[in-house]
């Protein structure tokens, strides 16, 4: 069979592209030590890569959820602890008041130190996680309450966040369930403070226990937030063991060998030069070299 001028020419091109693109890829072998660098190179592999990090993915995302909830749920914690504080302050109060030997004075001093208690209890009750009121429930930009303790948020609104695969986790304590019920703390705080003004020492003691009450409350709501805090702990790590399972699998799939694509790499170039020199001899040669 005669080949023509043109059949070489063709040819000569033909193996100059192919054997100077496998010298490229191998040469981005090496480079980004990737076995897989564009979808042609391993299509099944392409996607099993692309599925490993889609994975990846969503654990980077349960990380930033668990920070997010760790932060909104440690604001809801400190706030609830200072709640416990102020009322432990007031019982003190009432206590000490309760004796009998007081006088008016005595009666105004503490009533005014309730009352002041009231409001810093009003002020944790309307803490906030950055931008975000902790017990507004979804109403995270309304204020929780009003300075006389009256709730604004929502009720039964409790926000879940994804910390691991299909494992939601509500972070949040919605407002009238802490202060409002069974006990209504401010109510309480607010008519032992009527009754310590008054100087009404039977009903000083009767509200002794309902405060107590409010207290045990709170302290009940702040013992529950325990649990979230383990949840969140067994997440983290249970996402931490997937990851690195995760990484083992994407290296697998996607890193190379160094000594095997090397040897490669200096067989693809020798490749690359003989095509080149061979194929520089049949283009040095004129039409008339061919006619016989």
């Amino acid at each position: 069979m005669r080949v023509t001028t043109a059949q070489m020419f063709n040819s000569a091109t033909y193996n100059i592209n192919k054997t100077q693109q496998n010298y490229y890829d191998i040469q981005q072998t090496l480079l980004t030590q990737k076995r897989v660098n564009k979808p042609s190179d391993d299509p099944t592999g392409a996607s099993q890569i692309s599925e490993v990090k889609n994975s990846m993915n969503r654990l980077e995302q349960y990380g930033r959820n668990i920070d997010k909830a760790g932060s909104f749920i440690g604001a809801t914690e400190l706030a609830l602890s200072e709640v416990i504080e102020e009322l432990n302050k007031v019982l003190d109060t009432a206590i000490d008041i309760n004796g009998g030997n007081a006088t008016g004075t005595d009666y105004q001093v503490a009533a005014q130190q309730i009352e002041s208690n009231f409001a810093n209890i009003v002020q944790s009750a309307n803490a906030k996680d950055g931008d975000r009121f902790v017990f507004s429930g979804y109403r995270t930009s309304t204020q929780a309450f009003d300075s006389n303790g009256d709730y604004q948020g929502g009720s039964g609104e409790y926000i879940e966040i994804e910390i691991t695969g299909d494992n939601f986790l509500e972070i949040n304590l919605c407002g009238d369930d802490v202060f409002k019920g069974p006990i209504d703390v401010f109510q309480a705080v607010s008519d032992l403070k009527a009754a310590v003004e008054s100087g009404d020492q039977d009903q000083i003691k009767a509200m002794i226990p309902t405060v107590e009450a409010a207290l045990d409350q709170i302290i009940a709501m702040r013992s529950g937030i325990g649990s979230k805090t383990v949840r969140m702990e067994a997440a983290e790590e249970n996402n931490a063991s997937l990851e690195e399972a995760y990484a083992q699998i994407l290296s697998n799939l996607e890193d190379i060998d160094i000594a095997e694509a090397t040897s490669e790499y200096a067989y693809q170039e020798e490749v690359y030069q003989a095509t080149l020199m061979v194929s520089s001899k049949i283009f040095e040669q004129s039409i008339l070299d061919f006619i016989t």
